[in-house]
């Protein structure tokens, strides 16, 4: 057997063990604390990410069932790269031959069960990255366009509060959606984006000041043709006053914090004016808000 043996990075190799149409095989020492090993490589001095992939895959099965059979067998120790190979570093028990490996059925089976299980949850969380990505290009698409289409509204606002997520994240305040599955409208998704931003944001900022942690609620409701949506947030909430012009424009009390005053008056006019619906709000001191919106299912504007 003729191998190429040339020297290789941190390895002393002393014994050619097997030569294939991919794959080295040679019996060495590592230099650095001089134990003798197995090194596995590729005859590719360039292996592509096909190879290094099935190299990596090779060495953690060799790793996951390295507790499960005899010692005296096969130990991997490590997968390295030197002079642009990868390597699969195993340990020499004088001269044992890793062909002779033998995996009982339960052992198989107990890897086959593994790898299944990892599969599937990639599978699911990639999945649930890919409905991620879509609501967020449906909400970004919807708050540009301003065209009108029919959407499942419960599925809406849970993309919407995805997009509000890196504001949410930084506090513990809990924010839930009660609302049927089936629930449809045929209306302006972009309008009812804002809405929901306006308000999530306006609790935030105004209604859980000085609150470690706090509700808010989305329920909603199909009444004879009409969408009955209710927000509600168990906030600071506000007195009669305030209560009185929180819809009017440039109305905030936050004016020296920078407060526009327009987030409210913005809500008012999408419902109203866009969605052709109404908008009413009742609250009181260290008792929250209440938002109710009735939004016709279809306008037929």
């Amino acid at each position: 057997m003729e191998l190429n043996m040339a020297g290789i990075a941190d390895f002393d190799i002393t014994t050619a063990i097997y030569e294939g149409a991919n794959t080295n095989v040679f019996r060495a020492v590592r230099m650095s604390d001089n134990q003798p090993v197995i090194l596995k490589t590729t005859s590719n001095a360039h292996p592509s990410p096909n190879e290094m992939a099935r190299y990596r895959h090779e060495y953690h099965i060799l790793k996951f069932l390295k507790p499960n059979v005899p010692k005296h067998v096969v130990q991997v120790l490590d997968l390295v790269v030197n002079d642009h190979r990868p390597y699969l570093v195993m340990e020499d028990f004088g001269g044992v031959d890793l062909g002779t490996l033998k995996l009982k059925r339960s052992e198989l089976d107990s890897y086959a069960k593994t790898a299944s299980d990892s599969s599937n949850l990639i599978l699911k969380n990639l999945s649930g990255a890919v409905k991620i990505v879509q609501g967020f290009k449906q909400v970004a698409v919807d708050q540009t366009s301003g065209e009108r289409r029919e959407f499942k509204l419960k599925a809406y606002i849970e993309d919407v509060l995805l997009s509000l997520k890196p504001k949410l994240k930084k506090t513990k305040h809990k924010v839930t959606v009660s609302c049927p599955e089936d629930l449809t409208l045929d209306s302006f998704p972009g309008a009812l984006s804002q809405i929901i931003s306006n308000l999530v944001m306006n609790s935030l900022i105004h209604g859980f000041e000085g609150i470690e942690q706090g509700e808010i609620t989305f329920d909603a409701a199909e009444d004879n043709g009409s969408i009955i949506l209710t927000y509600r947030d168990d906030g600071r909430g506000m007195g009669r006053k305030t209560l009185s012009r929180i819809l009017d424009p440039f109305f905030t009390t936050k004016r020296s914090q920078g407060g526009s005053g327009l987030g409210m008056h913005i809500v008012h006019n999408l419902v109203t004016q866009t969605l052709g619906g109404t908008i009413s709000c009742k609250s009181k001191p260290k008792n929250g808000i209440m938002i109710r919106m009735q939004i016709p299912v279809a306008d037929g504007r």
